[in-house]
């Protein structure tokens, strides 16, 4: 059976693939949710995402300088600025604990941003894919959000009647 000049068949492959590959990237996406929870408990919540910028070397506001450089010295890491460095801190048998733990949970979390990023490039890279074989890649992206998300099926179903074509695609992968 052909959707126009699309074979059934290739369709049904791409959009399983990409349905395997966006599970997974949710599964790392939720990895690093639970991350940040652990990094939650070590120190106050509001430090967490100043901690991630400061260990994966982001962007620094003017404003939170501060606040940088309490993160800095919790994981015992020059400031990421060179015109600036926080005085040294003599750490504490404790502090030390809590930096090596903190630090350790920055590098799963870096490690899981790498391959949060290695399944958004392969995810890309089939939709381009798609895209040269003449599938409907709205349409496509559509499809998969609903193998992902059956709840929102329903909503979409009646609006789009190319859509009912890829629908019928997906339920019959399910079966």
């Amino acid at each position: 059976m052909t959707f126009g000049l699309i074979e059934k068949d290739v369709l049904r492959d791409m959009l399983r693939e990409l349905v395997l590959i966006e599970k997974d990237r949710q599964g790392v996406k939720e990895d690093m949710a639970d991350l940040k929870q652990e990094f939650g408990s070590i120190v106050n919540k509001k430090m967490v995402s100043k901690i991630l910028k400061v260990g994966l070397n982001k962007g620094l506001k003017e404003e939170e300088i501060d606040d940088y450089t309490l993160a800095c010295q919790m994981l015992g890491m020059s400031f990421p600025c060179s015109v600036y460095m926080p005085s040294a801190v003599e750490m504490t048998p404790e502090m030390e604990a809590q930096r090596k733990r903190l630090f350790n949970l920055l590098e799963r979390y870096k490690n899981l941003q790498a391959e949060h990023n290695e399944f958004s490039v392969q995810i890309r890279n089939q939709y381009a894919v798609a895209k040269n074989k003449g599938i409907s890649v709205p349409m496509l992206k559509k499809a998969v959000d609903f193998c992902i998300h059956p709840d929102k099926l329903r909503a979409y179903y009646d609006s789009n009647p190319l859509l009912e074509s890829y629908v019928q695609v997906v339920e019959e992968m399910d079966s």
